[in-house]
């Protein structure tokens, strides 16, 4: 006979009664599919933490953290097994319409977000793959000028504004970080200011 495994001291948010919502669907679920009483209160508890995971933030949550909740405690491996003899547990090979999924690295996902993930990852690649294009003379000009305060306390050092701007004119893809007050927000600016000069008509989405 298997001890049951539980999971004690579940975060009290104002949001844990969605959570628990969720775990106990889970539950019923795994159940009424034939899963054992053990397997359906990890499916319980697994969904709750995701829940609450997702609630913070997250798109998914590795099953390490999960099973350090567990008492007794039980091993990734064990509860990855017990996951997926669930009913209720897909993976990305076999997604199916099981409303959670479990990747190869110990990951587990609300259905809908390993979807945005896989779909989002699928748009960046085609993205990056794009053949890049040199802005004309006129944007390079309209970038200069738009960056032209920066020269007077750069005094003849790199603009990295103004070059990451015309690095995102090359391609459909870009990614800018920096810290706070870096220049993040005037660099999108002036993207988009050049952007419009040259396709006049094109859509902007924040």
């Amino acid at each position: 006979m298997t001890e049951a495994v539980s999971f004690p001291g579940e975060a009290p948010t104002a949001t844990a009664w969605l959570a628990e919502g969720l775990g106990d669907w889970l539950a019923r679920w795994c159940a009424e599919q034939g899963g054992s009483a053990d397997d359906a209160e990890i499916a319980r508890h697994a969904g709750q933490a995701l829940s609450l995971a997702t609630r913070e933030g997250h798109v998914c949550l590795s099953l390490a953290d999960i099973a350090a909740a567990a008492e007794p405690v039980i091993s990734p491996q064990a509860l990855r097994a017990a996951l997926l003899r669930s009913g209720v547990v897909g993976t990305p090979a076999a997604p199916g319409a099981m409303p959670l999924v479990l990747d190869d690295d110990g990951r587990l996902y609300l259905h809908r977000y390993f979807d945005h993930e896989r779909r989002l990852a699928k748009r960046l690649a085609t993205s990056a793959q794009a053949t890049p294009t040199l802005p004309g003379p006129e944007v390079a000009k309209r970038l200069q000028g738009l960056f032209k305060a920066n020269a007077a306390v750069l005094h003849g050092e790199a603009d990295w504004q103004q070059l990451a701007a015309a690095l995102a004119l090359r391609g459909k893809l870009a990614v800018v970080s920096g810290g706070p007050g870096t220049g993040k927000t005037t660099m999108v600016v002036n993207l988009l200011a050049c952007l419009l000069t040259m396709q006049p008509g094109c859509r902007i989405a924040l």
